[in-house]
């Protein structure tokens, strides 16, 4: 089984960077597909206008370095899978970043309110 980690609280949430769930990759054939498609439909049931943002994470500290082609198969992957689920591509944004509490490569997933965008 993958690394999806619910956020808390399943669902549509408010509160700002609680992600709806992050994928941890620990092995390059991690199984998650089926779990995010679950936990991307219950979001889109509770507000059908919502909007996502896809931020790839990679450790940073000494030695550690943002791998683009990485992070790039990471979205690809996540992208992928929440468009099967019934995401619409423009509905999702997507950015990168290194975090010193990461020790693996992950994506998180947040709920963003498109109603309140520019």
């Amino acid at each position: 089984m993958g690394q999806l980690r619910p956020a808390a609280g399943e669902g549509v949430t408010a509160e700002p960077l609680q992600p709806l769930a992050v994928i941890r990759f620990i092995k390059p054939d991690l199984d998650f597909e089926d779990e995010l498609g679950g936990a991307v439909q219950r979001a889109l049931a509770g507000k059908p206008d919502v909007g996502f943002g896809l931020v790839a994470v990679s450790p940073s500290g000494k030695g550690a370095t943002l791998d683009a082609v990485t992070v790039q198969r990471n979205i690809e992957r996540v992208l992928a899978a929440m468009t099967k689920a019934g995401v619409a591509e423009d509905r999702v944004i997507f950015s990168a970043a290194s975090d010193s509490d990461a020790t693996l490569d992950e994506v998180r997933i947040y709920l963003l309110d498109l109603s309140k965008a520019p």
